[in-house]
């Protein structure tokens, strides 16, 4: 069976966690790997981003480690940087036949909307910082993953 990687884009409060959630609900050979939930496992917290290069570590590590036992590996994350994303096509195309780019393009507006109906909620200025830091994927990413898919 084919190897697939999902990597998640987008501002917090666009969708990421329950698209990851009900694409491995129909897709029982599926594994979401969140980074939320590694910082919640290191710190306690969903919202602590005091060490976020250990994070981003053991998310990179599990992604590997689950391409073995899985065949469909969901990173979500927000993945807001071209950067990391080109980073990670290169880091994690050996592992995996299919890499896709799911980018969450919906408006600030409805990012707040939905945060507000989260668990964990995200504070404002926080959502505020990660509308500024995203980048939209550029050519560059969008010619590195074999599927670039847009969900607004």
């Amino acid at each position: 069976m084919e190897k697939r990687l999902i990597v998640l884009t987008g501002i917090p409060g666009s969708g990421k966690s329950t698209y990851a959630t009900s694409f491995a609900q129909q897709n029982k050979n599926a594994f979401i790997v969140s980074s939320d939930q590694i910082r919640l496992e290191l710190f306690g917290r969903l919202d602590d981003f005091s060490n976020e290069e250990l994070v981003f570590e053991q998310f990179e590590k599990l992604i590997i480690e689950k391409s073995l036992a899985y065949n469909v590996v969901i990173a979500d994350s927000s993945a807001t940087t071209n950067v990391r994303r080109l980073s990670w096509a290169d880091k994690f195309r050996p592992y995996f036949q299919t890499l896709d780019l799911v980018y969450f393009k919906v408006s600030f507006f409805k990012a707040i909307k939905q945060n507000k109906k989260r668990t964990h909620v995200v504070p404002f200025k926080d959502m505020i910082e990660m509308k500024k830091a995203f980048e939209k994927p550029s050519k560059e990413v969008k010619n590195k993953y074999d599927n670039i898919i847009i969900y607004r």
